[in-house]
């Protein structure tokens, strides 16, 4: 069914771009995902131009830890749900990168949203 696979539930409706390091050949054609490679810094500037204007999400384990690394994430929101995910991409496992500081911009029950505080 389509929308099965899309963010929040099937709720989102915008372009989805997958990053892959494998030869973009190999991944399957969908109609719902762009397979996309490359340096992040190009990946991230394609995104902003399918979000034509709007706010950009960047999902999962190693992708916005290499978007933080290169300076290019503006806020982040942490969502807490109740799934135990096992093994994976730890987020916040970057041994050797500097430390990236946070201002609190909201909370709400499960919803965490911070500003990436970009050293002057």
């Amino acid at each position: 069914m389509v929308g099965d696979n899309r963010p929040y539930g099937g709720a989102w409706t915008g372009p989805i771009l997958i990053l892959t390091h494998k030869d973009l050949a190999t991944n399957p054609f969908s109609d719902e995902f762009t397979y996309v490679s490359g340096d992040i810094r190009d990946v991230i500037a394609d995104g902003l131009k399918a979000a034509d204007g709007k706010n950009l999400v960047v999902t999962g384990g190693e992708v916005p830890r290499l978007t933080l690394d290169v300076g290019l994430v503006d806020e982040i929101v942490v969502h807490i749900v109740p799934v135990l995910l096992g093994e994976g991409v730890r987020f916040y496992d970057s041994p050797g990168v500097e430390a990236t500081n946070f201002k609190v911009l909201t909370t709400e029950r499960t919803n965490f949203r911070f500003e990436v505080v970009k050293p002057s």
